[in-house]
């Protein structure tokens, strides 16, 4: 059995002041970083902390990933630079 511990693996916070929404994502998988980069892009919320309970892709935890035309468009909306990357 893994040792599953919650750690942060990533915060988005461009150094505004502490005012204004903060959103905590629980898991970052390619929904909880796709919805960080939205937040930040698309509604103007700085502050952004994403949470995973494993430090480590292994056996027992999802790796795969696929997207479809339409996910494929929403990346592009958000970032063009991820949509460039993840068709690498």
């Amino acid at each position: 059995a893994h040792k599953r511990t919650e750690r942060t693996i990533m915060s988005i916070d461009d150094t505004t002041p502490n005012n204004g929404p903060q959103v905590i994502i629980i898991g970052a998988g390619i929904v909880g970083l796709v919805l960080a980069l939205a937040l930040k892009k698309q509604v103007g919320i700085q502050r952004v902390e994403i949470y995973e309970k494993v430090a480590e892709f292994h056996e027992d935890v999802g790796a795969g990933m696929g997207l479809y035309p339409n996910g494929l468009r929403v990346i592009r909306d958000i970032s063009p630079a991820l949509l460039a990357s993840l068709q690498k």
